[in-house]
């Protein structure tokens, strides 16, 4: 049973001896360390330091080699994709010539508008990717500021390139034949009130849905409700996925009903190519409410990071926080979409007042990085932050700063809460409770010191709570000042009193 403990005044205190017992520290150090057999060493859920810090530079390392594979391995793709769209082009000039046969006066105007009008689009197409060879060819234009392919963006491009071939295709035949001339005045002069407004829609949605979702997500972004970070590669899924790679519904609806408004009008251009077909009005309607579902869903997005609380890491033990203790953040969206990889995670850190720290690295079975994770964050507070409060923040991989979070740090000392029995015996064991008995940066092998009065004892079993420790035979008196001397150069513990009994005779 514990009893409150009497604290000595500090006018009755001796407390030279405890430097004594501070420079004597080393040497009994080495002797734990020789008889580690007979002593309970602390059980702690920490890893090694030399293994964590082995593990952290191996994170750093095989991030750095990440980010370098993936940046070869994007521009690669992006060549590999650029060479298969201009084989596609090409292939299609081919064929369009071949079947169209412009030259040859004895085969149908509408062919030979075809042959002409099809490679004239695929040409400007294929200078516009020229333009921006250095940026991605043509990808660069579908591409967001994240680097990844944008639905509305991929949309402008697609009805773009079908309306501008029509055109082409138009002008051609106006070159080539009257009918062509009434196509174009259909479309472009005269009869210009009888322009199939659904093409303004079908133009216009995806292009004001591209607006509007660049305004609410850079706004988002802007004032920390999103965090936004850029792909490694640029992937052709990116059109009907999110962030994270996994498939969004409302991306693939908006981008399905285009499709299929496209493959209606290039149907019905092949079916009468005198004039831009028109579009049915369910289709158009399909279009336009999935471009208002797309920039809702857009307007809507938010993963902001947030600390909801900072304890001792599991295994640390009770008490406050001090200087060097692992502790355990949590809270959510720390990890944001997209920046799973260990590039990405090797970018996190947690801010204890003025003071960025790299988080604690732990891997599972299989090598991978289990912590940091989206809502939790292991990380060590840096020996030098002195006690008092401290705003705990966390910076993401997007460069997205938490809320800061009050936390108290206690001095770094060791703390005696209880003895029992309260009464002690020499020659009999005593367990005295408390916390902090091994320091953050104690060496493996070390373990704290008893000392009663001028005595010192060391303990035959030792936890960071708990020491069990046999009171030194030769004492003698109705009581002695008793102090912990923690391992790991921490502060003793204040003094407090312990009552003996007689020794009893043998």
């Amino acid at each position: 049973m514990t009893e409150t403990l009497e604290e000595t005044p500090p006018d009755t205190v001796t407390r030279a001896k405890v430097p004594e017992a501070a420079e004597d520290e080393k040497t009994r150090t080495a002797a734990a360390a020789k008889d580690a057999e007979t002593v309970d060493t602390p059980t702690k859920t920490a890893s090694d330091p030399v293994a964590e810090s082995a593990a952290e530079k191996d994170i750093v390392v095989r991030s750095r080699e990440a980010a370098a594979d993936n940046e070869q391995q994007g521009r690669d793709r992006l060549r590999q994709t650029n060479w298969v769209l201009a084989s596609v082009g090409a292939a299609i000039v081919v064929i369009s010539i071949l079947y169209g046969q412009p030259w040859n006066e004895t085969v149908d105007d509408d062919r030979r508008a075809g042959g002409i009008g099809i490679p004239l689009s695929v040409m400007v197409v294929g200078f516009l990717g020229l333009l921006q060879r250095g940026e991605g060819g043509l990808l660069a234009y579908l591409r967001g500021k994240d680097k990844r392919l944008s639905t509305s963006l991929t949309q402008i491009a697609l009805w773009t390139v079908a309306l501008a071939t029509a055109f082409l295709y138009f002008i051609s035949l106006d070159v080539l034949s009257d009918e062509g001339r009434y196509a174009l005045d259909m479309t472009l002069g005269s009869a210009w009130k009888d322009f199939p407004e659904e093409y303004l829609l079908l133009l216009g949605g995806p292009f004001a849905a591209a607006v509007i979702a660049r305004i609410s997500v850079g706004t988002n972004v802007d004032q920390g409700r999103l965090q936004k970070t850029e792909a490694n590669q640029t992937k052709l899924r990116d059109v009907v996925s999110d962030d994270d790679g996994r498939g969004s519904l409302v991306d693939a609806q908006f981008l399905v009903f285009n499709l299929v408004a496209l493959v209606w009008f290039t149907a019905a251009l092949v079916i009468d190519s005198t004039a831009l077909p028109g579009i049915p009005p369910v289709l158009v309607g399909l279009t336009s409410i999935s471009a208002l579902g797309y920039t809702a869903s857009k307007s809507a997005e938010a993963n902001q990071p947030v600390v909801n609380s900072v304890t001792r890491n599991l295994g640390g033990g009770l008490g406050g926080i001090r200087p060097g203790d692992l502790v355990e953040v949590r809270g959510a969206n720390f990890v944001p979409p997209g920046a799973a990889s260990e590039e990405f995670i090797a970018q996190l850190a947690v801010r204890f007042g003025a003071i960025d720290v790299l988080p604690e690295i732990r891997l599972d079975e299989g090598g991978r990085v289990r912590s940091p994770s989206n809502t939790s964050i292991i990380a060590r507070v840096p020996n030098t932050l002195p006690s008092g409060s401290v705003d705990v923040t966390v910076i993401t991989a997007a460069g997205a700063q938490t809320a800061s979070r009050p936390v108290t740090i206690v001095p770094d000392k060791a703390i005696i809460t209880g003895l029992e029995p309260a009464f002690g015996t020499p020659g009999e064991p005593v367990v005295v409770r408390g916390r902090f008995f091994f320091g953050p940066q104690a060496a493996k092998g070390a373990q704290p010191t008893v000392l009663f009065d001028d005595v010192y004892a060391r303990p035959t079993k030792a936890t960071d709570e708990k020491l069990t420790v046999t009171v030194p035979p030769e004492l003698s008196g109705e009581s002695v000042n008793l102090i912990v001397i923690a391992s790991g150069g921490i502060e003793p513990s204040d003094v407090v009193k312990f009552r003996l009994h007689p020794k009893r005779s043998s």
